[in-house]
């Protein structure tokens, strides 16, 4: 585990390793995605930060490239208590500033189609849309229900970041 940046007087930045998140964060990796199978695609080359306050991981965002220009977000998630104030912003920014100094020009995200109240967020982030991704969630092992619909279809959001 690597301390990245101290972001408020309680609130710190994390880069933990595939095998550190597994042990450490592997709930919130679970609410962000209820795959492990999915989970595991990912994550043993992918870059994984975590948010630490008071002693307790309460945010994590995974990234990873997908060219040589892209980074795409694999996975965000904020512990339940913690959502709405401002901590899953404060991720996206990190990786916003850390992807612009390693020379991305575009940062990706993709949601379920019945997550609304992700593609708010991400549209209020400034991402828009770009791709949908048709029956991406039958690769799932178990359907995934959010807000009473069966998601079937990924949509793919995408922030251009401009220096």
């Amino acid at each position: 585990m690597e301390f990245k940046a101290q972001l408020t007087s309680e609130l710190s930045l994390w880069q933990l390793s595939p095998l550190e998140a597994r042990e450490q964060i592997a709930a919130l990796l679970f609410l962000a995605d209820e795959s492990w199978m999915m989970i595991n695609r990912y994550l043993p080359t992918a870059t994984i930060y975590a948010l630490r306050q008071a002693g307790e991981f309460v945010g994590s965002i995974v990234v990873k490239a997908q060219e040589e220009t892209t980074l795409e977000i694999m996975n965000i998630a904020v512990i339940p208590t913690h959502q709405r104030h401002g901590f899953g912003r404060q991720l996206i920014n990190f990786v916003e500033h850390d992807a612009r100094q390693q020379g991305y020009q575009r940062l990706l995200v993709g949601t379920g189609d019945g997550s609304v109240q992700n593609i708010v967020f991400y549209v209020s982030a400034g991402f828009r849309f770009a791709e949908i991704k048709t029956n991406f969630f039958e690769q799932y092992e178990q359907p995934i229900i959010e807000n009473g619909i069966q998601l079937r279809d990924m949509i793919v959001l995408a922030k251009e970041l401009f220096i």
